[in-house]
């Protein structure tokens, strides 16, 4: 059987939620059929024996080795070799017991159908694991360099910052770059799902997963091939299942603890009547019926993959979550903490206007101080003053959520929110204020606006429907992160925040037992989204610190994919309820016959296989 697992693939593993046995990718079709197909004919054979000089139990013996092999050696390596009890030692014991009691047909039964269940249990889970990985996978190895106006064809890990490429139409962008010649449409489902192409032209970033529609682009590498988009995506999937949720936990613990317990109840069944004169073989029977259907393996292996295909499909809506634990509590969030600037709003800002005496003063000022930081703001701002800033500071100094204070030429200059530069001041502006002062004079303020995302609305409305509650967070005044929750009809907002402050916001609604998702996108936000419930970053606008801060990451501008991400997060924990529970009701009951003796083995196999395939395909809906 197969189930979600961390290793790579092709190796020859144990199954990470039970406790070993399932072959992953070690046994070969081709050779399971032709056994299956033989074992079968020698069963014919021996239901219609035509050879009176030749006992059918030797030919029972025969289909049994051919088909029981593998799953003998495996059962009995792995107690002995691990100390583990496992489905194929129960299939073992259950089958040589049947023949030791003289159930010959049974004996060869029980395996042969559990072999033919494996197969195309086994055969389903590979197509759904197939068809999520399509989704997901990144095959360009090799791309067109430009070197001295002629094309070579290099591989993608060879590429370095500053190379640059020629992309033609309907190939893979091969590394994260930006646009220096040329205009297309470009295909961005690899990266968030839309299925509508983006216009790029000159000066646009553009991200390694994208496919160029049309025109030919000439991009100039920012990012290793390691480093690019396409690669860190692939790095979280792998990842991802490292981090099991509690289900996950919970059915890994109790694998190891149930088999060891059925092994002794499916004793006592067999042993017990013994006492009061009942017959051996009619009990021993009962009993190992009771072992094949206590099985667990439809538990083991529905957890794991619906939490994988849960993972893929989320992160074909646009959000990558990089564990399953984080997907699971995602599900059950009833609090959701958007920070204002660069995540609600586009982080595109502009300088809409300055106010004071001197405006070209203000402004000069502050660009000289700016120019130091990378603060978007602070780039607005440089942008705006349009020269070149060639000036020596003496000193500089960040605050991070105050401001930036600066010595140039013995004087002080200080850059940010109105109470860093002078108490006296009072915010009058709804846009962001950033206030200027220099040699301890009042200058005045720039005021610097920034555009809500088309999504935002919309995003902030679906969870609000959902019920669940929205609150924004913001180190901009009061004014301006008034309006925008007015706009955007937050339940609640939080303004003039400092980084810490944001931190024992989180911490009080944890305090309450709520379970809380942080949305950021600033290295600011790092220390949040690493102490809330589910830390989400925005992929295409955050820092890297935030991103690897983060349990999830939007690989879209689209915030409504949080949304569609938060319905497969509750789909996914949905079936496996649904599972959960139905396995646990067909298993009472077909254990309850199995004892009761209205239930043969072959019977329990193929209740046993039936129900880890119901299992398997109820798993793989979470996709549509």
């Amino acid at each position: 059987m197969r189930v979600a697992c961390h290793h790579k693939h092709g190796e020859e593993q144990k199954c990470c939620a039970c406790s070993g046995g399932h072959s992953h990718q070690g046994k070969n079709k081709k050779t399971i059929i032709i056994r299956i197909v033989l074992a079968l004919l020698f069963f014919v054979l021996a239901l219609f024996n035509p050879f009176s000089s030749f006992p059918s139990l030797y030919i029972y013996l025969i289909s049994y080795l051919i088909i029981a092999y593998d799953i003998i050696i495996d059962g009995l390596t792995n107690v002995f070799r691990n100390k583990n009890l496992d489905e194929k030692f129960l299939m073992t014991i259950a089958s040589v017991c049947a023949f030791l009691i003289q159930e010959y047909r049974e004996a060869v039964l029980v395996i042969l159908l559990y072999q033919i269940g494996e197969f195309i249990q086994n055969h389903a889970v590979d197509k759904g694991y197939q068809s999520i990985n399509k989704l997901l996978s990144l095959k360009i190895t090799t791309t067109h360099l430009l070197v001295d106006n002629q094309l070579i064809v290099v591989g993608v890990m060879e590429l370095k910052k500053d190379d640059t490429l020629i992309i033609r139409p309907v190939e893979q962008i091969s590394v994260d770059g930006v646009i220096i010649d040329g205009e297309s449409n470009l295909n961005l489902s690899f990266l968030n799902g839309e299925s509508l192409p983006k216009r790029v032209s000159s000066g646009d970033q553009v991200l390694s997963g994208s496919i160029n529609m049309s025109g030919i682009l000439k991009i100039k590498v920012k990012k290793s091939a390691e480093d690019s988009t396409a690669s860190q995506i692939l790095k979280y999937v792998k990842e991802a299942m490292k981090g099991k949720a509690t289900s996950e936990k919970f059915i890994t613990k109790f694998a190891k603890i149930y088999t060891p317990i059925v092994v002794g109840l499916a004793i006592i069944i067999a042993f017990f009547p013994l006492l009061f004169g009942q017959d051996f073989s009619f009990w021993l029977y009962r009993a190992l019926t009771f072992l094949v259907v206590a099985c667990p393996c439809a538990l083991v292996i529905s957890i794991p993959l619906s939490f994988f295909v849960g993972i893929a499909s989320s992160a074909k809506k646009g959000v990558l979550f990089k564990g399953s634990n984080y997907l699971e509590l995602f599900s059950k969030t009833d609090t959701i903490i958007f920070d204002k600037t660069g995540t609600l709003t586009q982080g595109d800002f502009l300088v809409s206007k300055i106010v004071g005496d001197n405006e070209e003063n203000i402004l000069e000022k502050a660009a000289l101080v700016e120019s130091f930081s990378n603060h978007p703001i602070a780039r607005a701002i440089v942008k705006k003053y349009g020269k070149e800033v060639n000036a020596k500071l003496d000193s500089y100094q960040e605050i991070p959520g105050q401001g930036v204070s600066a010595y140039y030429q013995g004087h002080e200059i200080k850059v940010g929110k109105a109470e860093f530069v002078s108490e006296d001041i009072q915010e009058k502006e709804e846009g962001t204020a950033v206030h200027v002062s220099y040699k301890g004079e009042y200058l005045g303020y720039i005021v610097i606006t920034d555009v809500l995302r088309d999504s935002a609305k919309r995003t902030i409305d679906a969870f609000k429907n959902l019920g669940i509650e929205v609150v924004m967070l913001s180190g901009d005044n009061k004014l301006s992160v008034g309006q925008s929750a007015k706009q955007l009809e937050a339940d609640t907002f939080y303004s003039n925040l400092l980084p810490l402050e944001k931190v024992q916001i989180i911490d009080e609604d944890l305090k309450q037992e709520k379970i809380v998702t942080f949305v950021g996108d600033g290295i600011n936000d790092a220390p949040v989204i690493t102490k809330s419930s589910v830390g989400i970053a925005m992929g295409k606008l955050g820092s890297e610190a935030t991103i690897e801060a983060s349990d999830a990451v939007v690989m879209s501008d689209d915030l409504f994919s949080l949304v569609e991400s938060k319905k497969v997060a509750k789909k996914t924990i949905k079936i496996i309820k649904e599972n959960i529970i139905g396995i646990i009701v067909i298993k009472t009951l077909a254990l309850t016959l199995g004892v009761l003796g209205f239930l043969p083995i072959w019977g329990a196999v193929l209740a046993d296989v039936g129900l880890c395939l119901l299992a398997v395909f109820n798993a793989l809906r979470i996709r549509f």
